[in-house]
């Protein structure tokens, strides 16, 4: 029974045995607990049980639908968690970056000195002088100017190009894990009358780290012992001011 389309003709169902993610009519993976959210090409999936605290990830990519098995972890990327601590070029993966494009650019802030020098050199980036708004009161309209504030610019190509170089190089986390109800996501009317209501799951904020890993061979890019990642290009910052290449 469908759920819902995720990308590319690849949709979720519900079957006899739980989940499942289909493509032409092909079972491409089932029995599994939820799915995060889609972002850069990968869909998370997880298989959960929560009296054992046991999970097992993996990643589709829906370009290739090529799965990939992610181990010894307690939660990866594409699923919720709070704050902004966990991004890649400044974006959070709670939404698809490819939405953030607008006027075939796409705009962001950093006061990372070593990103700036690192993406200055890039084709296709630019910076500016961020507008914005104020009132004004003899006019009783809000009137537009320019800030000292720089805004950072990456034209379309130059962003799809650099989100590409990053697809599979993706954050992890260790600790206790808990699943609880995406009371932000409405749930879906199926066929059968019942509801599908999308979870999420989240580490502990007293005792969780994370790091990076490379998806295609699950193997770690970064300890698992940070609380604030970056991922960039070749560049991986972590914990405010430290700088990791690979």
């Amino acid at each position: 029974m469908k759920i819902k389309e995720i990308a590319n003709n690849i949709e979720l169902h519900k079957t006899e045995d739980g989940l499942a993610l289909m493509a032409n009519n092909k079972v491409l993976l089932q029995g599994f607990t939820d799915i995060g959210t889609l972002a850069n090409g990968l869909v998370p999936i997880i298989y959960y049980k929560q009296q054992q605290q046991q999970q097992q990830f993996k990643y589709l990519d829906t370009d290739t639908l090529e799965i990939f098995d992610i181990s010894n972890v307690n939660w990866i990327s594409g699923f919720h968690y709070v704050g902004s601590n966990l991004t890649y070029l400044g974006h959070n993966y709670r939404t698809d970056p490819t939405a953030k494009l607008a006027n075939n650019e796409y705009v962001f802030n950093t006061g990372d000195q070593d990103l700036i020098n690192e993406i200055a050199k890039l084709k296709g980036y630019s910076s500016r002088n961020r507008v914005k708004s104020k009132y004004d009161a003899e006019s009783d309209s809000f009137i537009k100017f320019k800030s000292d504030e720089i805004e950072h610019v990456f034209t379309a190509d130059l962003f799809t190009e650099l989100l590409n170089s990053i697809k599979y190089i993706r954050i992890v986390g260790k600790g206790f894990l808990a699943k609880g109800l995406n009371i932000g996501s409405r749930p879906i009317k199926l066929e059968d009358g019942s509801n599908y209501n999308s979870s999420f799951f989240t580490l502990s904020q007293k005792d969780e780290t994370y790091g990076v890993i490379d998806v295609r061979t699950n193997k770690l890019i970064t300890e698992i012992i940070h609380k604030e990642i970056d991922v960039c290009p070749n560049l991986i910052r972590v914990d405010s001011d430290t700088f990791l290449k690979y």
